[in-house]
């Protein structure tokens, strides 16, 4: 596991634990981010709902983000934004890899912890708040980016000017239908400012996973 005095190191001045609140952040907000939030929580309540909860919303996109990615055995492996259930994470660690997990959310994290806890992976999953924004992801193999990350379109462009070649870094992107009932978009696209290999699935619910990798041997920073 990669030291967390690396990880958390400020790394950008504009990490600051109040940067919700500076004005325009709802406009940045995934749509589903509330009900997302709201689901989340009842996930929390017992192992029963919260596998539930995994196996409607999670388990199919995973299992296609999963074989897409495919990850190095022992992979380093970083998932921004896990919210107080932390799915993601959970689902890797059942897969053998250890985990780094952060959400700047001080109470999701302790909630997750506590879930982390109950379902035996403590060892294999390391749980910290942090803005998304201020971790280095240099030294990681493997990136997982949850879909209400906020701000969503920053912390994916900072990632990609930092993963290492070879890395993976996943993203998804709300359904098309949920957008245009909703009338908002918060969809990213970074086909045309970073020359890595894309591919893409979508999941049964319809959420899109992009899966990206660095294949080139220099940096994403050349790239903007």
């Amino acid at each position: 596991m990669i030291k967390l005095k690396k990880v958390l190191a400020r790394t950008d001045i504009s990490c600051n634990p109040d940067y919700k609140r500076k004005p325009g952040f709802k406009k940045r907000v995934s749509p589903f981010f509330n009900i997302a939030q709201h689901l989340e929580s009842l996930a929390v309540c017992s192992h029963r709902v919260s596998s539930l909860y995994a196996n409607i919303f999670y388990t199919d996109m995973l299992d296609k983000e999963f074989t897409l990615a495919n990850l190095i055995e022992r992979a380093s492996v970083l998932h921004i934004g896990c919210g107080s259930c932390p799915c993601t994470a959970l689902y890797l660690a059942q897969k053998g890899y250890r985990v780094d997990a952060c959400d700047c959310s001080v109470e999701a994290v302790n909630k997750a912890r506590a879930l982390v806890e109950e379902e035996g992976y403590s060892s294999k999953i390391t749980i910290f708040s942090r803005n998304g924004k201020c971790i280095d992801c240099s030294t990681y193999d493997a990136v997982w980016i949850s879909l209400n990350v906020c701000p969503k379109e920053d912390i994916i462009f900072q990632a990609l000017n930092k993963i290492k070649p070879g890395a993976k870094l996943i993203y998804r992107n709300n359904p098309r239908w949920l957008e245009k009932a909703l009338f908002k978009s918060s969809q990213v696209n970074v086909k045309e400012k970073y020359p890595f290999k894309v591919t893409k699935a979508v999941s049964r619910l319809g959420a899109e996973s992009v899966v990206i990798e660095n294949n080139h041997y220099s940096s994403g920073r050349c790239c903007g």
